[in-house]
């Protein structure tokens, strides 16, 4: 009974292992893509919120422009430079960093890949013939005479 346990304890840890090698051989470079691509909307959205807002900005003022008499004088004179409409500058979202996305980027590449994918093997085929089940023993198939 005790070298069962003892044996099933050992499979678990062993086949547990190569599993985790695999699982993060699988979901570590996925995650690191969905992470960036979550920081790059997270990047374009004030930018594309503040480019609406320039854009309505200055339709406003255009259409402004036949009433507004000090104005319509800077543009025919030709003493407007520049741009007459100021939008304050879009503040960029920080890169996402950290060892997990360097362990991500590490995965992601081929070499590291297909050796971590032949340790999980390893350990897997390990674990089967290692801690395999003793065999059964079976009855004689030689008649007993008596």
């Amino acid at each position: 009974m005790r070298r069962a346990i003892g044996r099933g304890f050992g499979f678990f840890i062993l086949a547990g292992l190569a599993m985790a090698i695999i699982a993060a051989l699988v979901l570590m470079p996925a995650w690191a893509v969905a992470v960036r691509a979550e920081h790059a909307t997270a990047d374009a959205l004030p930018k594309n919120e503040d480019a609406k807002h320039t854009i309505a900005l200055r339709a406003r003022s255009v259409n402004a422009i036949p009433y507004d008499h000090k104005l319509t004088e800077r543009l025919a004179r030709g003493t407007v430079k520049g741009d007459i409409f100021h939008t304050p500058e879009v503040k960029s979202v920080p890169k996402p960093t950290g060892w997990r996305l360097d362990l991500a980027d590490k995965l992601a590449q081929t070499k590291t890949r297909r050796g971590l994918f032949l340790v999980a093997c390893v350990a897997l085929a390990g674990a089967m013939f290692l801690f395999s089940p003793p065999p059964l023993k079976q009855a004689s198939r030689c008649r007993q005479e008596t």
